[in-house]
């Protein structure tokens, strides 16, 4: 694929039962018609706006009038972006090509912070009820201007409208920065719960795999769709469970595949090209990672798949980047914690490959920390993120094996997470090299379940 196209995908971009009078409003009105409409079909519509973001006004479901401003409120968040691309929205300020810099972003990033006001915690209790509303037109809407009649992806419009249809989608479920600092995952799903209650969860699961089978699905949706998916596998277990087993075992079949997946370039291929896949990729093996168990269904192994990516195993072909081994090996923390009820699971083998992935975790940020300019990662947040993965399987295990794995590991992560160089990196390796623990696969009986490790094999 040409390079411009990865460019375009990977960032660099700019029903509920209503009162019939809404569903004037269309898609094709374009704003200026919309908000004509909307004064005759709801003329305290802007108080509606400010009431039931903040909770002052009660989303009441059974209630009409408030169902209708829900539906406009969610159509005035989505559809100029589909607007923007038609030439069906009033804008100001335009570049020599008729462009309007920022734009797209900038109305993404509204919807964002209607999200994060319902989620502020001087609101949540109050706006718990508009949060399941908004959050199940916002799928909806976000789905009708993906999937647009005659949308095809090969068009740059819609090739736009959809990326960032899907970024929108993916908001629902976003992991918020304070202040620079990654929400812990007490706050996230405090902030994200809300939105996915009353089987929003199932519905926007079922959207996305409907939407990533579409025509129009190119790799910048399809990136934003696995997001949106992984904020879900990663949620807390619910009662009842956020997803019926059938749509869960969808999505897993799905990052599972998308994962395994070999893929070989030709020499010719661009590094944009390269990275492109790996980052898509990425998502897929989040999606993973959020599950709690090393087995899904009794018999998809989730974990081998995941240490395989952390330990840069060659049956991960193309290698893999140092975000999806991370990524992958916190997922293999979280299983390793919840393997006690999985008979055949070889929590020790585990622990090696943890502390492999964590080691050569170590020497690559030795090696790149101190780059201004080219540094590839966040060393110092993937260290404390790391570190609290390992910890909670240093809580739930009772190993001596894996308390000793620990005492190697938990420096070389505590160095980095106070920026400071982990010196004793290179003799942690041997140190596991000369450790080994007793099993050889990570699942008894399966001697397909052994995993290689790629060492310094990693593709940035």
């Amino acid at each position: 694929m040409p390079r411009a196209f990865w460019i375009c995908a990977f960032g660099l971009v700019g029903g509920l039962g209503i009162g019939s009078p809404a569903q004037a409003q269309n898609l094709r009105d374009g704003e200026g018609d919309f908000y004509t409409q909307v004064k005759k079909v709801l003329p305290n519509f802007n108080d509606y706006r400010k009431n039931l973001f903040n909770g002052t006004t009660y989303a009441n479901p059974g209630e009409a009038e408030v169902l209708t401003a829900v539906d406009l409120l969610a159509k005035e968040a989505v559809y100029p972006v589909w607007w923007f691309r038609h030439k069906k929205v009033k804008v100001t300020v335009l570049d020599k090509d008729g462009e309007s810099p920022g734009y797209l972003d900038k109305v993404v990033l509204n919807l964002s912070g209607r999200f994060d006001q319902m989620s502020n915690p001087r609101y949540r209790e109050n706006t718990a009820s508009m949060q399941k509303l908004f959050t199940k037109q916002v799928i909806d809407r976000c789905k009708e201007i993906i999937t647009y009649e005659g949308a095809v992806a090969a068009d740059a419009s819609n090739a736009m409208v959809g990326l960032n249809g899907a970024r929108m989608i993916a908001l629902i479920t976003d992991r918020k920065r304070e202040r620079g600092i990654l929400q812990n995952e007490k706050q996230w799903a405090e902030s994200v719960l809300p939105r996915l209650a009353d089987k929003n969860a199932e519905h926007m699961a079922q959207t996305c795999l409907e939407l990533l089978a579409h025509k129009t699905a190119h790799a910048g949706v399809k990136y934003y769709l696995y997001r949106a998916l992984s904020g879900i596998t990663a949620m807390p277990p619910q009662n009842p469970p956020l997803l019926k087993p059938q749509t869960e075992e969808k999505v897993l079949k799905l990052a599972m595949s998308e994962v395994e997946k070999k893929v070989t370039f030709p020499k010719a291929a661009s590094r944009n090209e390269i990275e492109g896949h790996k980052t898509l990729r990425a998502q897929a093996v989040r999606i993973l990672a959020g599950h709690r168990e090393p087995v899904f269904a009794g018999k998809d192994k989730l974990a081998l798949i995941l240490a395989r990516v952390a330990c840069a195993d060659p049956a991960i072909e193309p290698a893999p980047r140092w975000e999806e081994r991370i990524i992958a090996t916190i997922g293999l923390c979280r299983m390793t914690a919840n393997a006690g009820k999985v008979a055949d699971y070889e929590s020790d083998y585990a622990v090696e490959l943890i502390g492999t992935a964590v080691q050569a975790f170590a020497v690559a940020a030795n090696s790149n920390r101190e780059s201004v300019t080219a540094r590839v990662r966040p060393w110092r947040e993937d260290a404390s993120l790391l570190l609290e993965a390992i910890l909670s399987v240093k809580k739930a295990t009772k190993s001596a094996y894996a308390g000793g794995v620990f005492k190697q590991c938990e420096p070389l992560l505590v160095a980095h997470e106070k920026n400071v160089q982990a010196g004793e990196a290179g003799n942690v390796g041997d140190w596991l090299k000369n450790n080994q623990a007793k099993a050889r696969t990570l699942f008894k009986n399966d001697p397909n379940s052994a995993v290689k490790s790629g060492g310094p094999r990693v593709g940035e």
